[in-house]
């Protein structure tokens, strides 16, 4: 059965098999649900030490998010350091703890739908989507083979998720969620808000809309493949092949795909406007691993093919639509 490589040779201090290891692979987990859930409520709490937010909307709204962005990178550090070497080594322990988080956001969803979104209800579901997205990333490393098809991949990326967004699912999900947003959040909750990972505002009685689960669930797997190749995308210090040897889970993370959520996100908040983060994200590792690791350069003629086709697509929907005023 094929696992994530990288973290397969990583020793864990506990024998995977143990009944013990459960208890403190679980526990390290909660400690992350944990973590993020007291994060938010310290920032709802400074609120009370600062003006509206509505007053300084394009201070506040852009620090909160900085922060509680680099607060999930440091969370995703820690899972990454000590919790997915065990779960690389044990699938089926991985499916079942997916299974629960899927099961938890579900309940969570149902509870909004018919109660309505509160501040904790919506904490708790972002810390479950930052989980399940960190429990999935790693996992879809297992078929990379070299590290030029990272390149091909974010490529494939930005072609598929700039098309969405003009014109297929992720633009009908937008259509669904801003009218829900831009109504205070009052009635139904829609289905696709259980996607969105919210965070907290000082000042604000609930959590902004940041960014989707998808787009940490693709953070995660960027980081977790650039370490499988000892590549360093982390640029506020040691790579995280590094990190994860040495047992680092304190040292500043902020890899290359999150540089570019942080810009997406606060870009469309200054903005007022919904600019997907994908797109962003994709683009700057494509530049920063083809001109930084010349390794990531070496793909066959129909890779590059592939990879210009697919950008070239991207370019091609984007005028028509912009043309036909979509």
């Amino acid at each position: 059965m094929m696992v994530s490589g990288f973290f397969m040779r990583q020793k864990s201090p506990f024998n995977p098999s143990t009944r013990r290891t459960n208890v403190i692979t679980v526990s390290r987990i909660a400690g992350c649900y944990i973590a993020w859930c007291l994060l938010q409520a310290l920032i709802y709490g400074a609120g009370f030490m600062f003006p509206p937010a509505e007053t300084m909307s394009c201070i506040l709204i852009p620090a909160a998010v900085i922060v509680n962005i680099l607060f999930a990178c440091q969370l995703t550090l820690a899972h990454l350091v000590y919790v997915e070497p065990v779960l690389a080594r044990r699938p089926v322990f991985r499916s079942l703890l997916i299974i629960v988080c899927l099961a938890l956001g579900t309940g969570l969803l149902f509870w909004a739908q018919g109660r309505g979104s509160t501040f904790f209800i919506q904490t708790l579901s972002t810390a479950n989507l930052l989980v399940l997205a960190c429990l999935t990333g790693p996992w879809l490393t297992v078929s990379l083979k070299r590290p030029s098809e990272i390149v091909l991949l974010a490529a494939l990326v930005l072609a598929i998720d700039g098309i969405s967004v003009l014109a297929g699912p992720t633009r009908t999900i937008s259509t669904v969620l801003k009218p829900f947003y831009k109504g205070g959040m009052k009635g139904p909750v829609p289905l696709s808000d259980a996607l969105i990972v919210k965070a907290a505002v000082p000042g604000l009685p609930q959590a902004i809309p940041v960014f989707g689960v998808s787009d940490w669930i693709m953070l995660v797997f960027f980081a977790a493949a650039c370490a499988r190749f000892n590549i360093r995308d982390n640029l506020l210090g040691p790579g995280l092949d590094k990190l994860v040897r040495r047992k680092q889970p304190g040292r500043p993370f902020l890899p290359i795909t999150g540089a570019g959520l942080i810009a997406a996100v606060v870009t469309a908040q200054i903005l007022g406007l919904f600019l997907p983060a994908l797109p962003f994200m994709a683009l700057a590792l494509i530049l920063y691993l083809t001109i930084c690791f010349p390794e990531t350069r070496h793909m066959k003629l129909r890779e590059w093919i592939i990879a210009a086709a697919l950008v070239t697509a991207t370019g091609v929907v984007c005028l028509l639509v912009f043309h036909t005023g979509g």
